[in-house]
């Protein structure tokens, strides 16, 4: 583990965990992670995503290209497609940053600043005014991950498919970086303790988890993150479960739309406890996994 300058794609640390169930369950191979509504007026369907792959982990499947064909609209977390992305790292770069006077050896235990201390390989002054999640995200690598980008993620790809389409977002930018400056001292510093503690068994497992997924295999997924829900309950909510709650309005309002309609969020949001997929079914929707 070393800290550095280099970028890694936010689904690596916020949605890649360790597995702590078998290496799968029985899943039926024909499955995706894909929904369909059922009794839509026009093609209507909800797919799991994977923020960042590798190219070796194509095809995802006949189900998904031919669902992306019927579709004209496509609605991510945020609007990947008209976000400027100066714009988006003017915001994050202010966001992750303490104010004035403040810094993260005040803001963490001594025992956490002393480890950080201990793994990086820059000077404390590159990072002292960096919070927790900041550091998570922007300053952590792991050479597992070397061909991991996010041109291959289920988002790009579907850009590249459907150039031509229209594209929205569930959140705002502001709110979705909101999700992340949002937390307080204690939760962004057990942010950063878990993607410390754990990064090394979740890049020696992340093969295992895109298998999961592309067999679709719902049960399965869930449980690489079993640990680290039990351990940061509030993380999990903040992460999956509050979005997902807020979302589901805005999902019902774009199937009212009328339009050919994919819904396009992490995998994990459609799975395990308070998953999209369950709060649509108890609202009476009828959704059927392809």
């Amino acid at each position: 583990m070393r800290l550095t300058k280099a970028l890694l794609p936010p689904f690596i640390i916020a949605q890649t965990a360790f597995f702590a169930g078998p290496v799968l369950a029985q899943a039926t191979p024909e499955k995706r992670f894909l929904w369909r509504v059922t009794g839509a007026s026009q093609p209507f369907y909800i797919l799991g995503s994977f923020h960042a792959l590798r190219g070796s982990d194509y095809p995802l499947g006949r189900q998904v290209d031919d669902a992306i064909s019927q579709c004209k609209r496509f609605v991510f977390e945020y609007d990947v497609r008209h976000t400027d992305e100066r714009l988006w790292t003017k915001k994050i770069k202010e966001a992750q940053h303490y104010a004035a006077g403040e810094t993260l050896k005040q803001k963490v235990r001594p025992a956490t600043y002393a480890y950080i201390q201990k793994i990086a390989k820059v000077r404390a002054s590159e990072y002292n005014d960096v919070k927790p999640w900041g550091i998570a995200f922007f300053m952590m690598s792991h050479p597992y991950y070397h061909n991991v980008y996010g041109y291959w993620g289920v988002e790009s790809y579907i850009l590249r498919k459907a150039s031509m389409a229209e594209f929205d977002g569930l959140e705002s930018l502001d709110e979705h970086i909101r999700v992340l400056s949002d937390m307080s001292d204690m939760e962004s510093e057990v942010f950063l303790l878990q993607s410390l503690v754990y990064m090394d068994r979740n890049a020696a497992n992340l093969s295992k988890e895109i298998t999961t997924y592309k067999h679709g295999d719902t049960d399965a997924l869930p449980a690489f993150t079993t640990q680290q829900d039990r351990e940061a309950p509030f993380i999990t909510w903040r992460l999956i479960e509050h979005r997902n709650a807020q979302w589901i309005p805005r999902i019902e309002k774009e199937m009212k739309s009328g339009k050919p309609t994919m819904i396009v969020v992490g995998a994990r949001h459609l799975c395990g406890a308070h998953n999209v997929i369950g709060m649509l079914q108890a609202r009476g929707y009828k959704l059927e996994q392809l």
